[in-house]
């Protein structure tokens, strides 16, 4: 192999010729890190794949596409990650006294004699495309990493220790930045970088703390680490987002920024959530290079677009926003809103009024998903009700350019003189027809009173409501309404169904609907009085389910919602106040135990599955008193209502079948149905799923 030449193998294929080569050569000498394959290359007298086909025959080498391999970790552990990256070579697996390595110039006898003798094994050459092959080595080496510093860890004197007696100051000037604890976060959020994971979930469980890492929408389990290193891992994440490390009893959110050893920074957004066993964590990776633009264009068409920004540049007035759930009117107003601002500039400019605590959290991680996508530091604070007003008077001490929180603790604040009305540029309610709801829009005005005149106003909502619509054309001047052609919109994708059912037996009725479905389920009732009377009854059944009710105390909800939102399957009651204006993803189906009051409510509850044009379902029990408004609804919302039965533990098209009539002996023989008579077995697209969920 030592007197082979890849010039001279190539211009026996026919892939060169001599003159070819001797310019390739000649442009080698002034590229003086280039072999001579890459000069081929990048003169453009070969491609990859004919090298690679050249010096596989006639070495009699085999290429591999790394997307069909797995590479054995023990294998790759053999090598150090700088002699792999320095001679672009991978140990891929482990063949008896063999090294089987992936490299693309299997010509390169000096790397090959290294790797010999740092290993003491034969290498075993398989060749590989170049750039695969280097994705594939930052892979494979942040997965030593990140399992290296776990063993390190699991194996540490922390380990060993009582996780309440463990006490250690992990910050980069109080400690060893090499100390298992911080080697282990940093190589968990290296890997998860490298191999494209979008989040990092940290769960206490009662022996043990298990790693997991959501690739390609898929959670998988990644490392088990010692239950008793949990707590410092939760201090160290803490302190890098800037949290309260002495809180364990309500959420936290914050964030950090992550440099790694190779690609961009990212930064990391970090929600911390009570649970039996401790603190779980969530690390959400976002890539600072995402580039977002402002203004006309961020999703606007060009006719909407030339009626919209006259108004946001208006000195006051109005502008009342409307759209389908899940249709974008978050980003909407703030994107044109944040344009306005100055990033880093201190004082209070933009307020946000949402009618829950838990939809005023949702806003916040919009604006903190741009901050992190648009790398800009817009400050905010988030005063929503039932959380610590003293943290929040901390936050407000450094004038934080965007407020967000709820109708109440806002009012509070003003009276406190803690937020500065006539600073405020512009005001958002979201979510308008619910905030009217509350106090009759007494709290909505009173807001209104301590801003200037000259604020901008704009109120938002899934759809238009003529109460909201005379309050804001009455309180407020210059009013504008920008209202999509189709308010009531819905995704196509969702199906809408219905079963006949009495309201007697409409309880056993959804334990067979629950039976025949998986995935995540929202099921409404009109009121909250039901509510936790509905889940004692499931639970009897050995039915779990979560609950959302204005009358929870607000950290109960915000644990049952969060619960919710990060589990793959699950059931949460609620009513719509309660569900008012919340971005709960990967809702697959939707189940309406009392029927809506009218199709707006309609509306917004089907809004809640098929997000993002995907499939959903909206099962809908009604009673013979419900019929009418079914016709009603189809006809004013332009959708089809399919009926539905239970047929063998499945929910299938149709109504249900008649029951034979009881005969005396004297009458004729049951009458046989025909075969177009029987239950159709066949769904349609976008009905409800067979659920893997049953009960025990």
């Amino acid at each position: 192999m030592n007197n082979i030449r890849l010039g001279d193998v190539l211009i026996d294929f026919g892939y060169i010729t001599q003159d070819q080569l001797q310019a390739a050569l000649a442009y080698q000498k002034e590229h003086k890190n280039l072999r001579v394959g890459q000069a081929l290359q990048e003169l453009g007298y070969v491609n990859e794949h004919q090298v690679l086909e050249a010096l596989a025959q006639r070495l009699h080498l085999r290429v591999i596409d790394f997307t069909q391999i797995n590479a054995d970790i023990s294998a790759v552990e053999k090598v150090p990650r700088e002699l792999a990256q320095k001679y672009d070579m991978l140990p891929i697996a482990i063949n008896g006294r063999s090294l089987v390595i992936a490299a693309n110039d299997p010509l390169n006898y000096y790397a090959i004699e290294d790797i010999r003798q740092l290993t003491s094994m034969e290498p075993e050459i398989v060749l590989a495309e170049l750039e695969p092959l280097r994705r594939s080595i930052q892979y494979y080496y942040a997965e030593v990493r990140a399992r290296k510093a776990a063993s390190k860890a699991n194996s540490s004197d922390m380990a060993a220790a009582r996780s309440e007696e463990f006490a250690v100051d992990m910050t980069e000037e109080g400690g060893d930045t090499d100390a298992p604890i911080i080697r282990l976060l940093n190589s968990l959020v290296q890997r998860a970088a490298t191999t494209g994971a979008s989040d990092i979930h940290i769960e206490p469980f009662e022996g043990e703390t298990k790693v997991r890492m959501r690739i390609d929408g898929v959670i998988i389990d990644y490392v088990t680490l010692q239950r008793a290193l949990h707590q410092s891992l939760i201090a160290r994440i803490k302190i890098m987002s800037n949290l309260d490390i002495a809180e364990h009893r309500v959420p936290q959110d914050g964030h950090f920024r992550a440099r790694l050893e190779t690609g961009p920074d990212v930064n990391v957004r970090v929600s911390i959530l009570p649970t039996v066993f401790g603190e779980k964590a969530v690390l959400r990776l976002l890539a600072t290079n995402t580039h977002i633009e402002h203004a006309d264009h961020f999703g606007m068409d060009d006719e909407t677009y030339k009626r919209f920004r006259p108004l946001l540049d208006r000195p006051n007035g109005i502008v009342y926003l409307t759209g389908p759930t899940g249709s974008g009117k978050t980003l909407a107003y703030l994107l044109p809103l944040l344009a306005k601002l100055t990033p880093g500039e201190s004082g209070n400019k933009l307020l946000v009024v949402a009618p829950t605590q838990e939809l005023a959290v949702q806003i916040g991680h919009v604006v903190r998903d741009l901050n992190a996508a648009l790398d800009t530091p817009y400050s905010l604070a988030l005063i929503g009700g039932g959380a610590n007003i003293n943290h929040q008077l901390e936050k407000l001490k450094k004038h934080p350019q965007i407020l967000v929180g709820t109708p109440g603790r806002i009012l509070e604040l003003f009276d406190r003189r803690k937020i500065n009305g006539q600073t405020i540029e512009a005001v958002v309610f979201d979510e308008v027809d619910a905030l009217l709801a509350q106090e009759g829009g007494r709290q909505l005005a009173a807001i209104q009173k301590a801003l200037r005149k000259s604020t901008q106003t704009i109120a938002c909502s899934a759809s238009i409501d003529e109460n909201a619509r005379q309050w804001l054309a009455a309180h407020i001047a210059d009013a504008e309404f920008l209202i999509s052609d189709s308010e009531a919109a819905l995704n196509p994708n969702i199906g809408h169904f219905f079963l006949r059912c009495e309201q007697r037996k409409r309880f056993d009725f959804l334990r067979k609907a629950l039976a025949a479905m998986d995935g995540k389920t929202l099921i409404f009732l009109n009121g909250d009085d039901e509510i936790t009377q509905l889940q004692d009854r499931l639970a009897y059944h050995h039915i779990e389910a979560g609950v959302l009710s204005a009358e929870m105390k607000k950290l109960d909800r915000q644990k049952s919602l969060e619960t919710f939102r990060h589990g793959f399957d699950g059931i949460l009651i609620s009513s719509d106040l309660s569900a008012r204006g919340l971005d709960i993803p990967d809702i697959d189906q939707v189940i309406n135990l009392d029927f809506p009051h009218d199709p707006l409510t309609y509306v917004h509850r089907a809004g809640r599955t098929g997000r993002g044009n995907a499939d959903g379902a909206t099962l809908s029990f009604v009673s013979d008193s419900d019929e009418a408004a079914i016709r009603i609804y189809a006809r004013d919302l332009g959708i089809q209502f399919e009926e539905v039965h239970f047929a063998s533990g499945a929910i299938v098209l149709g109504p249900a079948p008649e029951k034979p009539k009881k005969h005396s002996e004297k009458s004729a023989a049951p009458h046989k149905p025909k075969q177009k008579d029987r239950a159709r077995k066949t769904k349609a697209k976008g009905a409800p799923k067979r659920l893997k969920r049953g009960e025990k």
